[in-house]
């Protein structure tokens, strides 16, 4: 196409899967191994004896002899000749063995220092004999589409490999791919860094040569140091890093994108990816890692557009990380896209666009183990402020201060616990000019707007009163407003422009620092027309009436002038006690940003770390650390040691589609981030629907008390009432539905202490609030299913979420152990290695949760009884007991 601009010879037709090639050892060795021992690690090369067998007949038996009848009777001059046979088969093979190297890196336990009573060594990188473990390609081109429209109208489907996003498409067009590798070299250095060197190759010529001008490749490996010295075991970790670097290539197929591949036996599931939609294992899944924003047409739920099992990385909180059932955990530095290619059942395939991949290996002696060592790395996130846990829900009200306050009121009326009110509109609404989320949103000016909250302050001060904290909505755009909204204080708009703090148009064609090229493909509803003097800002907006633009955090005056906002608007003068920080996942790729050595490749993943790190400051040097936080809904690898929470979005409250954003989706998401490191995740629950949904039926209310008495159970109990009040019918109307939610509330609140204890463990550990049953039950293969059908809150509480309609009694599977239902008080006492099914009564308002006896869960059931939300008969019945004893 002409449009691309690049010649029609490049645009070849790409190969839709990356597969792993052949593997040379150009090396001599002595003996069948090489091994060389850093720290607690064995790396090395081992040979693999490999028989050329010939065929003598259309069958064979195991010896390459052909195959002889047994029932036949033979005369001793015939089996004489059979054994002569065999015996010159058997020579000719012995002269035909060839020696196929393999990769093989091993974790050896120091016994001694070892938490499990039978360490075994674990292996955390290997290949298959003769099977290649780097990788490269050529790429012509990296195709991107960007559109802040919900509806783009693009209707084109991809011809190559590809990944499809809401808002954000990209297409790797391959030219050529290097799957043939040698090893040249492996050399010990001398600050204890083990080299493997050699070629990749596209094809061997007639001669079985390599071209001259074949990529060259270098894999260095090295001890990993993290932030802390937890996993220390007499100077050795359980960490190791990688650098892989590949150069060269002959002219028009240089190397811009690097491979490597890891066997895997077909039972190793792979949990982790991030706040990954799909199932929580995701094996047979291919993994895009690219943030990805969701839009909906009534800006009341996100619905995400590709949740399917093939592409499982529908998530703006997707990062390059796994950790895998056998213990074992992998995940990547780079920024840039990259591609997790689990389709297999016996190979992965990492691929990176960048010629410079840079990761570490795990080697756990369990899944909590991995996942203890990797936050011990990235970091960790800090303990949410404690009036978060003991005053109740936190609710998303808008609509001026009458609205606010008469939601508080009603709520009270029904005796529900609320600890704060998250405010989206306080900065006004905006009318679009065109259908867009309803035709409204709010500005993008983090400025009080006192007309739509005349007596803000007095708002504030009685809901402190009432020990309920305020909370604002900010993200990093900042937009031009009209002459009548700029308050005379601050124009934020003017000040950002004057700074030059927004992200700037690209002017060099889309040229990528790494050599490939990126063609920019945008809808037609995103071009506009600016000045001169305006037309280098990057165009946000869509909307065609105002200037949007986007921070750009790589410039260091950009990032201190949005924390003086953020501690002087939300802070000082609104008087917020927490905010939600949004947006994080949308900057642009065909950006130009402030730093020369940043291209937006990479800073589209990195803009969310980013993001969060400059509101950790911002609180922090306002000395709001401890008492403040912010909520996220993008992040990546860091993101935890600097996010207060992170939050999945906004959703419709759907029950159990995946596709369609539901329940379901929302479960897999908390519990898959809870793998990446993302401890606090949670999801708010939507309170509003469209008008032309029937509104509030009574399926639609069963189906927000179902997603209440799930939520009630994760690190935060929140709430969202749509940006759309004029388009949407709010449950705060609803007697039923504000009994619920006081219901739940204070189920939450009375959870408080137990999940303060949790939020010490995640932040000494690592381990994540809402945990999978994988967690603390490895060897139960009935976790392994496609979706996560039930969550535990720490160690102690299993949950079961009700996901269909009409549900007042089912059959819900339990783990091994003692288990006591919630409701009832009966006791489950099931023996063995795997669990089984109990039938138990689940009406609205009682779904499957099981408890182990304690003394601290013992006192939250009986506050909970005194509180009437465990329902007490003047003659209470016997609990029941049963004993199951599995095989």
């Amino acid at each position: 196409s002409s449009s691309t601009g690049l010649p029609i010879s490049l645009r070849r037709k790409a190969v839709s899967t990356v597969k792993p090639g052949r593997l040379f050892l150009r090396k001599q060795i002595l003996g069948d191994a090489i091994t060389f021992r850093l720290g607690e690690f064995s790396i090395g090369i081992a040979l693999t004896d490999y028989r050329e067998e010939h065929n003598h007949g259309s069958e064979k038996n195991g010896n390459g002899g052909p195959e002889v009848d047994k029932n036949t009777a033979a005369d001793a001059k015939s089996q004489k000749q059979k054994r002569q046979q065999q015996s010159q088969q058997s020579s000719n093979n012995k002269n035909n063995v060839t020696k196929l190297p393999s990769l093989i890196i091993q974790h050896i336990p120091d016994i001694t220092n070892s938490s499990a009573s039978h360490p075994r060594n674990k292996t955390v990188w290997s290949s298959r004999p003769g099977i290649n473990f780097v990788g490269a390609a050529s790429l012509s081109s990296l195709s991107i589409s960007e559109s802040t429209a919900a509806n783009s109208g693009n209707k084109s489907r991809p011809t190559a490999a590809a990944a499809t996003y809401n808002k954000t498409h990209v297409q790797e067009n391959f030219t050529r791919q290097y799957t043939i590798q040698t090893i040249d070299a492996i050399e010990r250095g001398p600050v204890n860094v083990i080299t493997f060197t050699g070629r990749l190759a596209h094809e061997l010529n007639v001669t079985g040569e390599m071209d001259p001008q074949s990529p060259h490749y270098s894999l260095a490996f090295q001890m990993e140091y993290g932030q802390s010295q937890e996993n220390h075991y007499n100077g050795k970790k359980k960490a190791l890093s990688f650098h892989l670097q590949v150069w060269g290539g002959p002219e028009g197929h240089a190397v811009n994108q690097s491979h490597i591949f890891l066997h895997t036996p077909p039972d190793e599931a792979f949990f982790g990816f991030g706040h990954r939609l799909g199932s929580p294992n995701a094996k047979g899944s291919e993994v895009h890692v690219l943030h990805r924003g969701m839009s909906s047409p009534h800006g009341y739920a996100g619905k995400p557009s590709s949740c399917q099992h093939s592409i499982s990385s529908s998530s703006s909180c997707a990062i390059p990380q796994f950790v895998t059932s056998t213990g074992r955990a992998l995940f990547l530095h780079n920024y840039e896209p990259s591609v997790f290619d689990l389709r297999s059942p016996t190979w992965l395939g990492i691929r990176t666009h960048t010629s410079y991949a840079k990761g570490v290996l795990i080697g756990g002696e369990s899944i909590l183990d991995a996942l203890q060592i990797y936050t011990s790395i990235r970091g960790r996130t800090k303990p949410l402020p404690g009036w978060t846990q003991r005053n109740g829900v936190i609710l998303g009200v808008q609509g001026g201060t009458k609205a606010v306050n008469e939601v508080v009121k009603r709520l009270e009326k029904y005796g529900c616990p609320m600890a704060g009110v998250l405010v989206r509109d306080w900065t006004g609404v905006k009318q679009l000019t065109h259908q867009h989320s309803g035709g409204r949103r709010i500005w993008y000016n983090w400025i009080m707007e006192r007309g739509h909250y005349s007596h803000w302050h007095a708002l504030v001060d009685d809901l402190e009163i009432k020990g309920i904290s305020t909370g604002v909505y900010i993200n990093p755009y900042i937009e031009e407003i009209p002459v009548h909204l700029r308050s005379g204080r601050r124009y934020l708009f003017s000040e950002a422009k004057k700074g030059k703090f927004f992200v700037k148009t690209r002017v060099d064609g889309g040229n990528n620092s790494n050599g490939s090229s990126i063609i920019k493909k945008k809808s037609s509803k995103q071009q506009r027309n600016f000045n001169d003097d305006d037309n280098t800002i990057y165009p946000i907006s869509n909307e065609g009436d105002t200037q949007v633009g986007l921070i750009d955090l790589t410039n260091r005056n950009a990032c201190q002038w949005y924390k003086q906002v953020v501690q002087s608007e939300v802070f000082e003068y609104a008087g917020a006690s927490f905010y939600m920080a949004d947006m994080g996942e949308t900057a642009p790729i065909l950006g130009a940003y402030h730093r020369p050595d940043v291209n937006g490749l990479s800073h589209h993943n990195a803009y969310s770390d980013d993001w969060a790190r400059v509101n950790r400051e911002a609180i922090k040097e306002a000395g709001r650390d401890g008492d403040s936080f912010f909520i996220v809904k993008a992040g990546y690898g860091r993101t935890p040691k600097y996010a207060g929470t992170t939050c999945l979005g906004d959703y419709v409250t759907n029950l159990k589609k995946r596709k369609d954003g539901g329940l379901q989706s929302v479960l897999n998401g908390i519990v898959n981030g809870g793998f990446s490191g993302f401890t606090y995740g949670h999801c708010a629950i939507s309170v509003a629907v469209p008008r032309t949904v029937n509104s509030l039926d009574n399926r639609t209310k069963e189906m927000m008390c179902r997603w209440m008495e799930m939520n009630a159970f994760t690190a935060l109990f929140r709430t969202h009432d749509g940006e759309t009040p004029d388009e949407t019918v709010s449950g705060y109307g609803d007697k039923y539905l504000l009994k619920a939610l006081a219901r739940w509330s204070t189920v939450y609140a009375t959870l408080a202490e137990y999940r303060i204890r949790i939020f010490n463990e995640a932040s000494f550990r690592g381990y994540p609030v809402v945990r999978h049953p994988v967690l603390h039950f490895p060897s139960d293969e009935q976790f392994m299913t496609e979706d996560a059908f039930s969550f535990m809150l720490g160690d102690s509480i299993y949950i079961a979420p009700i996901m269909k309609c009409g549900v007042v009694k089912t059959k819900t599977y339990i783990p091994a152990g003692r288990w006591i239902h919630l409701w009832s008080d009966s006791v489950y006492d099931i023996y063995g290695d795997t669990g089984t099914y109990v039938e138990v009564q689940a009406p609205p308002g009682e779904p499957p949760v099981f408890y182990k006896g304690c003394e601290e869960l013992n006192l939250v059931v009986s506050k909970l009884k005194q509180k009437g939300i465990i329902g007490l008969e003047k003659t209470p019945p016997k609990p029941k007991r049963f004993s199951l004893l599995k095989k």
